[in-house]
């Protein structure tokens, strides 16, 4: 690490200094700019504070006010962040996402499951709130339907989830509920036709999306 002053990184605009020099605890590291803390010993107090129960609970009371209470400015203040680092963010968040597909993806079921109840509630308020969205995409879809042509019927639904054996055709989770895919999105010129189809769990049809079936593939880990 560069040595520099405090007074250097201020005028430099950066975040964090370092003086070459260990703290009053002994620690040989960043210190913040702004307080001139040692960031080892903030993370050491930190744990401390975690650690106990009490202080903790007084800690997450005085962050639930302060956001209560400066809503608009922190709004204001983290859309400016993602604004000014959103090429970075969004490489970051899809590096993060191609890494672990199937970590995200366990964690997205286990939270559906548990929270079936509330999600529930939460998407028909949203549908509720925003009626006229709704109707849009929905229209949306119809047309695009009608002008992919092809028509499956419900029997064929049910043949296809006989030939699936009740699973996902994706992460093979056993269907309890489920959305009926266009394997080739009909957005990219695939048909409404029985043989474009296929049965997803809602969590695996919504990542998926409209996506290409070779890019989905590969996000899944099945192809190279």
């Amino acid at each position: 690490m560069q040595v520099i002053t405090k007074a250097e990184a201020i005028k430099a605009g950066m975040q964090y200094y370092f003086t070459g020099r260990p703290c009053k605890h002994g620690h040989l590291g960043k210190r913040n700019v702004k307080y001139g803390v040692c960031l080892e010993c903030a993370r050491v107090t930190a744990k401390k504070i975690y650690m106990d129960e009490q202080r903790r609970t007084e800690k997450l009371e005085k962050q639930k006010d302060y956001r209560l209470e400066n809503k608009e400015l922190l709004k204001k203040k983290y859309r400016d962040f993602y604004w000014e680092n959103r090429e970075r963010l969004l490489s970051e968040d899809k590096k993060y996402r191609d890494e672990n597909s199937q970590k995200i993806k366990l964690r997205h079921r286990v939270y559906r499951d548990k929270n079936k109840a509330h999600i529930s509630i939460r998407e028909k308020k949203w549908r509720a709130e925003n009626k006229e969205l709704v109707r849009a995409k929905h229209a949306n879809r119809r047309a695009r339907v009608l002008k992919a042509g092809g028509k499956f019927s419900a029997n064929d639904v049910k043949i296809i989830k006989a030939l699936q054996l009740g699973r996902c055709a994706s992460c093979r989770v056993k269907l309890s509920r489920f959305h009926i895919d266009h394997i080739n999105p009909i957005s990219k010129g695939g048909s409404n036709d029985k043989c474009n189809i296929q049965l997803l769990c809602v969590t695996c049809n919504l990542r998926k999306s409209a996506k290409d079936p070779m890019e989905w593939a590969k996000e899944n880990g099945r192809l190279l």
